[in-house]
């Protein structure tokens, strides 16, 4: 079945079946805020306790990418080929809401406050706090909140 195959690929290919279309969006918004969960889970938690295989092996430096952060604010996913720190991945990760399909999932979304909690642990700085300010009312319009 496509919307398994194409469950986690960057772009999503035309598929004529709306069915299966259907499936494969919401496959891809579940499987979103499954890794979110997961990924919150995984810095609120002890460092000895911490799986290295969940950041990707990125070194954790206080350093990110402005292209990462350029892809925020211009609402498009970013890539894995562009990340160079787990700071990055973090980034990555908020991209991921122009990517949702669903108003639930971005209810989901924000009632689960991923998106504070991944802010949270970015560094705190002028242009990630506008960037994390524009995907909250990205998320809150398309909650219709």
């Amino acid at each position: 079945m496509n919307s398994v195959r194409f469950h986690n690929a960057f772009k999503v290919p035309s598929l004529e079946d709306q069915q299966n279309f259907f499936f494969l969006q919401l496959i891809r918004d579940a499987d979103k805020l499954d890794i979110w969960r997961i990924f919150s889970g995984y810095h609120e938690g002890p460092e000895d306790k911490k799986a290295s295989a969940v950041g990707l092996g990125l070194p954790d430096l206080p350093d990110y990418s402005e292209t990462i952060l350029s892809c925020l604010y211009k609402k498009k996913l970013a890539t894995l080929s562009d990340l160079t720190t787990l700071n990055d991945f973090k980034l990555m990760q908020l991209s991921w809401v122009y990517d949702l399909n669903f108003r639930h999932s971005f209810r989901l979304l924000a009632e689960r406050a991923y998106i504070r909690k991944i802010a949270a642990i970015l560094p705190q700085t002028e242009e990630i706090a506008e960037a994390v300010s524009l995907i909250n009312n990205f998320v809150r319009e398309k909650a219709g909140m």
